[in-house]
């Protein structure tokens, strides 16, 4: 496409610009003309077949090539050692030499000159020229009045583009990680309602948390496991087939880890956790489902989840012991015991743990990651969290999860208003942090994907709340 260009008085233009040339080619002399020498002899060869020219038989891109050829030339008469004042010359010289090469090609091509005259008919651009020709001898001038997209009317102070203005290109519109987009709410409540998520004060944020979750979700789906909430994965979790959470043979993650070590607790899993849900954790699960009333299908969803960490789980029945035949009454009689003293108090003892010491060491954690199924030292869930603290600050206490936080026997606190800090908030479905006071709490945070430090008097938590359990 040429470049419209409307021009009455171009040889006036133009002539303007040789004048504006003429003082610093007199003080320069011969090297800015045998630069203008050389360019316009660079200009003057035949386009090559198929190439778009103007009247005249000049390309489009004249001017440019007029300006980067010239201020090569110069700067080719000087080496890196140039004293500074020659290298200033040489600028001068490369901005005047493209004034008057554009100002000549206005003169002798039809349609050139406007365009010329605004791409370095003002000392701005000229200096602009040089600038860009000094750093170097193969430097490349280009200029946006050469493009397709502009279009310039009247003289050079009067240019007006054209060119449709510049947007983001258009994309699958899918959030992208680790930014704030009001669409991740929606997602999270869906996780959570799916339970892959602990249930949580929904954010905007598509932080690690809600990566971490839309994993388990592709795990569990069939999908790619990335964690990204693309077109696929979103239309598979908002459909009515997006299947609720659960754990089966093949999988691997922290979850998994977490029913290992509760199974080998009951005796149904000999071997140490491994992250990795095999054939042994499987036979594993189905002997614990039989032995407590439940679908024997090797899935560990909901139901089988609650029940395996509720306090009324069967443990695996233990084997009768062989009976072994008495000792003869030739045998030694066995030394009577010592009597034993009763132990010293240690640190896992209550009376020595304190509600501060709980949240002091609780802020030590604060940022560490959100994972489901993790007690620590530096990944954790909500329950996860509260029993590792609970444990490190001197508190002997059995892991439960958030569900049987709320259900166990410690004191009732029935009113937020009536907590003090070192309570256990126990909020529904399924979530519990450390209040330390000041209407605020330490937990470990699915939606922000980290354990964080926030207000748990917002209008969420109020309608959550379940009660707080009084551990000191």
């Amino acid at each position: 496409m040429m470049i419209g260009v409307r021009m009455r008085k171009k040889k006036s233009r133009a002539a303007k610009l040789i004048v504006a040339a003429i003082y610093p080619l007199v003080k320069l002399k011969r090297k800015a003309a045998d630069a203008l020498k050389t360019a316009f002899l660079s200009i003057s060869k035949k386009p090559r077949r198929g190439k778009r020219v103007c009247a005249g038989g000049v390309k489009p891109a004249a001017g440019c090539a007029v300006a980067g050829t010239a201020a090569k030339q110069v700067q080719r008469r000087h080496s890196p050692k140039t004293p500074f004042w020659k290298k200033k010359r040489v600028m001068i010289a490369a901005g005047a030499a493209a004034a008057l090469a554009a100002a000549i090609l206005a003169l002798s091509i039809p349609g050139a000159g406007a365009d010329t005259y605004a791409a370095y008919g003002t000392p701005a651009a000229s200096a602009s020229v040089a600038e860009q020709s000094a750093g170097g001898a193969d430097a490349v001038v280009h200029d946006p009045a050469f493009s397709d997209n502009y279009h310039f009317e009247g003289d050079a102070a009067n240019i007006r583009s054209t060119a449709p203005i510049e947007t983001t290109p258009p994309d699958s519109t899918d959030p992208v990680y680790g930014t704030h987009d009001p669409r991740i709410m929606q997602i999270q409540l869906r996780l959570m309602e799916l339970d892959y998520m602990d249930a949580d004060e929904p954010s905007d944020y598509y932080g690690w948390g809600t990566k971490y979750s839309l994993q388990l979700f592709q795990r569990k789906n069939g999908l790619q496991i990335d964690g990204l909430a693309g077109q696929q994965t979103l239309s598979k979790l908002f459909s009515s087939e997006a299947m609720p959470y659960s754990v089966r043979l093949g999988d691997s993650g922290y979850d998994v880890q977490e029913i290992q070590q509760r199974l080998r607790e009951l005796n149904y899993l000999k071997s140490k956790p491994t992250k990795k849900f095999g054939t042994e954790t499987e036979a594993a699960v189905k002997s614990f489902q039989k032995a407590n009333g439940l679908k024997p299908d090797g899935d560990v969803g909901a139901k089988t989840k609650e029940a395996l960490f509720s306090d009324e789980a069967k443990p695996a029945p233990t084997p009768t012991p062989k009976k072994t035949p008495k000792p003869s009454s030739s045998a030694t009689k066995k030394p009577s015991p010592a009597p034993t003293k009763a132990p010293d108090k240690t640190p896992d003892d209550p009376d020595k743990s304190s509600a501060q010491a709980l949240i002091d060491f609780a802020k030590t954690k604060l940022g560490c990651k959100y994972v489901r199924g993790g007690k620590g030292p530096d990944t954790f869930d909500c329950s996860g969290f509260v029993y590792y603290c609970l444990k490190h600050s001197g508190y002997k206490i059995r892991y439960m999860t958030s569900r049987q936080w709320a259900k166990c026997d410690l004191p009732k606190v029935s009113s937020m208003s009536d907590m003090k800090p070192g309570d256990i908030i126990c909020y529904s479905p399924n979530h519990v942090g450390i209040y330390i006071g000041g209407g605020q709490m330490i937990d470990a945070s699915s939606s922000n994907g980290m354990v964080v430090q926030r207000s748990c008097f917002t209008s969420y938590w109020r309608s959550h709340f379940i009660c707080a359990r009084r551990v000191f």
